[in-house]
């Protein structure tokens, strides 16, 4: 239930982008642009990556398997919540490309721990053949879930659309 008398009892991220239109207009444009921009990393890593930083950072109901920016990113949760809620328990025994556990490790430490990080943790993932670009795409949708959770939590929304996230460019 969104905690401002200006947004309807069961706001969405859309309601919340509307009551500071012009302040958040280029915001509107970031998170399209991030996530359609050419990179190593597929859609749907990049959708996996942000729907887990935003999982770990309690955006959403991980008990109740309620995953909004899963869903808002086309991971059909029904089907992929098997693997989801592997990767949320442990990126290292998860069914994913073992090149991409590295990667969620780091994301992991950064979502929960980020002054931890050191150099070693960085290291892993450039031995698993990811190059700094690919590297940095991941960071950078990072930060742009980061603004997105911290707006949406903060005005108590749960509810995210697609198109805040790329719309159909991450269409699978």
């Amino acid at each position: 239930m969104a905690h401002f008398s200006f947004l309807p009892e069961h706001a969405t991220s859309n309601d919340v982008w509307s009551t500071e239109a012009d302040l958040l207009k280029s915001w509107r444009a970031l998170p399209g642009r991030v996530m359609a921009a050419p990179s190593e990393l597929s859609n749907d890593e990049k959708a996996l990556i942000a729907a887990y930083f935003a999982s770990l950072k309690g955006f959403g109901d991980a008990s109740a398997g309620e995953f909004p920016l899963a869903e808002a990113l086309g991971l059909d949760v029904n089907v992929d919540q098997g693997l989801f809620h592997q990767v949320l328990d442990n990126p290292e025994t998860a069914a994913v490309d073992q090149k991409l556990v590295p990667l969620l490790l780091y994301v992991r430490k950064l979502a929960i721990e980020s002054y931890k990080l050191l150099q070693r943790d960085a290291d892993k993932v450039f031995a698993a053949g990811w190059g700094e670009r690919a590297f940095t795409d991941a960071i950078i949708i990072c930060a742009t879930v980061m603004f997105f959770v911290t707006v949406m939590m903060g005005h108590g929304v749960k509810d995210t659309k697609l198109e805040d996230f790329g719309g159909s460019a991450l269409q699978h």
